[in-house]
């Protein structure tokens, strides 16, 4: 083989033997730090909360995933299919929907999801229940919001226009798992005349939000 002398061709590349690096050289993933990622992710799939296509209470409100009374009323407006709660605000706080919740344990990481459009000026989600709840340790949102509130309280800002947010709740590995938790969406901190519309709920455990999907107790109910 003939010596390179083309003087676009770098030295390290003329010589008869190239150097060698690294993964952790290069900036390359390394197989430990894919299978460390890939372990980090927790997918459900399953919908915890009951007749959210309908958005209609369940035979009784001691269910887990049953709607609890206080939700703001049925429109007449759809989205995708699903029926879609909420209205004008009368108030400067409104709750649209609040959900009973017991499939849980200390620990656990669940991802609440749903569709939304407003122009209120905060809408808020909670993660919380009677004195004695297992508590939030950490929150996240879908518009990059991180906190510790223990009653896992996030906000967001909705559009006019229909978006799907979701909020991830990582609990804390005290408490007492037999008081039911409540997944809470209230306006909050608006105007009187602004709108809310909610519909699409979905609670999954798991750290990965997924498409909407009936619970599979809705099929049998």
């Amino acid at each position: 083989i003939s010596e390179e002398t083309d003087p676009t061709v770098p030295s390290w590349a003329k010589q008869p033997t190239k150097p060698t690096y690294t993964a952790s050289e290069v900036g390359a993933a390394t197989v430990a730090d894919i299978k460390a990622a890939v372990d980090g992710i927790e997918i459900g799939g399953r919908n915890y909360l009951l007749n959210t296509k309908t958005f209609t209470a369940a035979s009784s409100t001691a269910l887990s995933g049953a709607l609890l009374s206080g939700a703001a009323d049925l429109s007449e407006e759809t989205y995708y299919g699903l029926s879609v709660r909420g209205g004008t605000l009368t108030t400067t706080q409104m709750d649209v929907c609040r959900y009973n919740f017991k499939y849980f344990d200390l620990g656990e990481t669940f991802t609440f999801s749903f569709f939304a459009r407003g122009n209120i000026n905060e809408l808020r989600v909670f993660f919380y229940g009677y004195t004695g709840y297992v508590q939030v340790a950490k929150c996240t949102n879908s518009q990059g919001e991180t906190n510790t509130n223990v009653d896992g309280r996030c906000s967001f800002t909705v559009s006019d226009s229909w978006k799907r947010y979701w909020a991830r709740w990582t609990l804390k590995t005290t408490g007492d798992t037999t008081i039911p938790k409540w997944i809470l969406i209230r306006a909050y901190n608006s105007q009187v005349g602004q709108e809310i519309y909610i519909c699409g709920c979905k609670l999954e455990k798991g750290n990965v939000n997924t498409d909407w999907s009936p619970d599979p107790e809705d099929y049998y109910s």
